[in-house]
């Protein structure tokens, strides 16, 4: 968030009064400074040649909630840091320095030509994140695992990427777990996939043989590239399970514009929806991603897409509950609470939000 403050050095504040800024949102919130150019009356030590800085909260927050943020505030020379908590009681001062810094280095050094002071402020909040749906995967298989270690009954060898990775195989095997590659390799007994990354190709065959689930919550480039051979090869449980680890584990506001694209290019709805809540909670930090965000205001209909869900579209989490749904409160459902419904109901769990609306209605009309 950036503020300025136009002509600093000319303002007539006195010690103990304050300058508020107008607000900005950021993770949901609207966020102002109070500024008070001569310093706050308390502490008494504080010098009338002290600029104080603090962070509001521009809204009332109840006696019993609170919100939980680390923000630095910065000047060109001056940076501070700290974790606070905001409740009713910071709702009108704020947090932050009494002691920011002197008013005549601010003037000297951070005020720019026509005398305007800027204060960036970045911020993070921490907020209770509703639960992330993953699809359920069968344990470690046995029977799988002695079958992809031994090359015995196997009846097609596939050599992977451009070194041409051996790989012996069983096509009913491929038949259950990637029914796409079994398409392709069904009337060969040796097929060679040159275009094919062969590390991910090797994580996608021990997913389909021994149920062992790739670790990939720290390396997105990996993640990608297993979630898109997955959908290629029809290995939906994988390709799932890998969007749901992308979701919780690695979306952030810096990449939450490419992921978006992404997301809307190879059918992955939970995180789509998620890369458009990380937008709709700090579209600051979505916007100045440096990958992504140009071709996101390229494209008419993920901008058309983002403002709808910003302004009106946003979708709840909702727990499954022992009385049942309604069917008109079915569209209000996020993707996680329609995953989890029809997951629970062993029905097909992939597909748009659309998709899935009509699928869990149709559903509980059945009933």
């Amino acid at each position: 968030m950036r503020f300025q403050v136009y002509g600093f050095a000319d303002r007539q504040e006195k010690r103990g009064e304050v300058l508020h800024t107008g607000a900005i949102t950021a993770h949901g919130h609207p966020w102002k400074l109070g500024i008070y150019p001569r310093g706050i009356t308390t502490p008494s030590t504080v010098s009338s040649r002290i600029c104080s800085i603090y962070l509001c909260l521009d809204e009332y927050i109840e006696c019993d909630e609170s919100i939980t943020t680390k923000f630095t505030i910065r000047t060109k020379t001056t940076s501070n840091s700290t974790k606070s908590d905001f409740t009713n009681k910071e709702w009108e001062i704020g947090c932050g320095w009494s002691n920011f810094s002197e008013r005549d280095r601010l003037i000297r050094d951070d005020c720019d030509e026509d005398g305007t002071l800027v204060i960036d402020v970045d911020i993070e909040v921490a907020t209770a994140k509703n639960p992330v749906w993953y699809p359920k995967t069968k344990g470690n298989n046995d029977i799988g695992s002695a079958l992809y270690e031994s090359p015995d009954f196997s009846d097609v060898t596939i050599n992977a990427g451009r070194n041409g990775k051996e790989f012996k195989l069983h096509k009913c095997v491929l038949a259950l777990g990637a029914k796409a590659l079994c398409e392709l390799v069904q009337n060969e007994s040796i097929v060679d996939l040159p275009d094919v990354d062969a590390l991910a190709f090797e994580e996608i065959m021990k997913f389909i043989y021994t149920g062992n689930k790739p670790d990939v919550s720290n390396n997105e480039e990996r993640a990608i590239s297993i979630l898109l051979l997955a959908d290629r090869f029809e290995c939906n449980p994988l390709k799932l399970y890998i969007e749901s680890v992308i979701t919780e584990k690695l979306l952030k506001p810096s990449n939450a514009a490419a992921l978006l694209l992404f997301a809307d290019s190879h059918s992955c709805p939970l995180l789509k929806e998620a890369c458009m809540e990380a937008y709709a909670n700090d579209p600051q930090s979505v916007m100045e991603s440096k990958d992504g965000w140009q071709n996101v205001v390229e494209s008419n209909k993920i901008l058309a897409e983002l403002l709808t869900f910003a302004t009106m579209g946003r979708k709840q989490y909702i727990p499954i509950t022992t009385t049942g749904d309604l069917v008109e409160s079915v569209n209000d459902m996020n993707i996680t609470s329609l995953r989890e419904r029809l997951d629970s109901a062993n029905l097909d769990v992939d597909g748009s939000h659309k998709i899935l609306v009509e699928r869990w209605k149709q559903h509980l009309r059945k009933k």
